[in-house]
């Protein structure tokens, strides 16, 4: 019989506690349409009062979990209480988005707490971008950022994190960033940059992840390089081309990415034809022989009414919600890759569900070539990079299934520990599977043939 009380106490116990919060969550909803990362939504408070709050909604939590039902209503009392000054707060500032307007998408609510930064109070509105920009010696990267800026329609709300491996000779990617008053905004303000010499630099991927660690909570992440010229308005052109798809119902989890068309410095009095009618589609690709996947190939096409389903993204230019970092982190285990990069990056987004599309605008232009350009090669010697560079290949082969004359150039069940390390993190997703995707792409892995053309 005490058994059946305890039993019937606990249960009661949980559904209380149940009720309970979905009472504190209806309230914050009525104040300020809900709590994002653990702030009444809506309403811009100040840190004093933000502070507060979450010092209060901490306390309500532990009193939740330790008191459950029998203090149900004493605590709604107290949440309603706590919400009541902030009716006040709302008045003074900034008023909430028109319903008949559509909300953009936010970052991942399940996705894990990031670190914050008292300098940057604002980052996780709604509309803020977070910039992933890696550098090598590049002299084009402050330029670049300081064209990202004077080119936004919304600057304070762009965010850019830096993996700058530059030389203590070489400019900073901050030179271009002036100082300013007191009362005005500061490009400085919205850069994050974190410096690695360059002989500890590790190629493409490793400078896609030092900069993913610089991310603080923005609602949607780019992903560029560090030499590159954008169009007027850029932010404006992305952002409509991105709810256009979820609006269209073309999905969901939409990327947009592409290998961007190519900018050159006009000679003379010349401009640059920033308003260029054709744009490159991230539509073919061609075998590597050697590692038995794909390299990827745009093709420069008229500009199309929307953007256009593929099967690929590129890594000089991608947009999507930023809770693709977390449900698709980037892998630090792929040292001085190249070539496998953004086919391997391509399936994990895939198989997690996300759908990839060329833009249907030009959003930047991008200097290729560069000729006189550092290389990391330069900096690192091949008898380092080289063997580096071919375990990077053997997990990108492990991964995509890669075969060759009808087997698998790495065993499904190798204990390479370099090719399989942290494979639940940094490996496929389970939304979609592989074979999946090469049906969805047209690709044969056996055969070494495309089925499918995408342009």
């Amino acid at each position: 019989m005490c058994g059946f009380v305890l039993v019937t106490s606990l249960i009661l116990g949980l559904v209380f506690t149940r009720q309970l919060r979905d009472g504190i969550a209806s309230l914050s909803a009525q104040v300020g349409g809900g709590l994002t990362n653990g702030r009444p939504g809506g309403v811009v408070m100040t840190n004093q009062e933000e502070r507060l709050v979450v010092k209060e909604l901490l306390a309500l939590n532990a009193a939740i979990d330790a008191f459950g039902g029998p203090h149900r209503e004493k605590t709604l009392q107290k949440a309603k209480r706590l919400f009541e000054p902030l009716d006040d707060a709302k008045k003074r500032r900034a008023p909430r988005r028109p319903a008949a307007e559509a909300s953009p998408p936010v970052a991942d609510k399940n996705a894990p707490p990031l670190p914050t930064h008292p300098r940057f109070p604002t980052s996780g509105s709604p509309d803020t971008i977070f910039v992933s920009m890696a550098s090598f010696r590049d002299e084009e990267c402050g330029p670049t950022v300081e064209d990202l800026y004077k080119k936004a329609l919304a600057p304070s709300k762009v965010y850019v994190g830096i993996a700058e491996q530059h030389d203590a000779k070489d400019v900073t990617c901050m030179k271009q960033l002036h100082e300013c008053s007191l009362d005005t905004f500061c490009l400085s303000d919205n850069v994050r940059a974190r410096k690695v010499p360059p002989k500890l630099a590790k190629g493409p991927t490793f400078g896609r992840w030092v900069t993913a660690m610089l991310y603080r909570g923005e609602a949607y992440f780019m992903m560029i390089d560090s030499h590159n010229r954008f169009v007027p308005q850029w932010d404006r052109v992305i952002m409509s081309m991105y709810r256009g798809v979820i609006l269209n119902g073309q999905s969901a989890k939409p990327v947009i990415s592409h290998y961007p068309l190519a900018y050159e410095e006009p000679a003379g009095m010349g401009t640059f034809n920033f308003g260029n009618p054709m744009s490159a589609r991230l539509c073919k690709a061609n075998w590597i022989p050697s590692l038995g996947y794909p390299k990827l190939e745009g093709v420069v096409l008229s500009k199309a009414p929307e953007p256009t389903l593929q099967p690929w993204a590129a890594a000089g230019f991608l947009f999507a919600n930023a809770s693709l970092l977390a449900e698709v982190p980037f892998d630090p285990h792929l040292d001085f890759l190249f070539d496998g990069e953004e086919i391997l990056f391509s399936v994990r987004m895939w198989t997690h569900g996300w759908d990839m599309f060329s833009p249907n605008d030009n959003v930047l232009y991008h200097f290729y070539g560069r000729a006189e350009a550092k290389k990391i090669w330069s900096e690192v010697e091949a008898a380092v990079w080289a063997p580096e560079q071919r375990q990077s290949q053997r997990r990108v082969q492990y991964f995509l299934g890669a075969m060759a004359q009808g087997k698998r150039m790495v065993a499904h069940d190798t204990d390479d520990e370099r090719v399989v390390r942290e494979e639940d993190r940094y490996g496929l997703g389970r939304v979609r599977s592989l074979d999946a995707y090469w049906v969805f792409s047209g690709i044969d892995m056996s055969r070494r043939a495309f089925n499918k053309s995408w342009c």
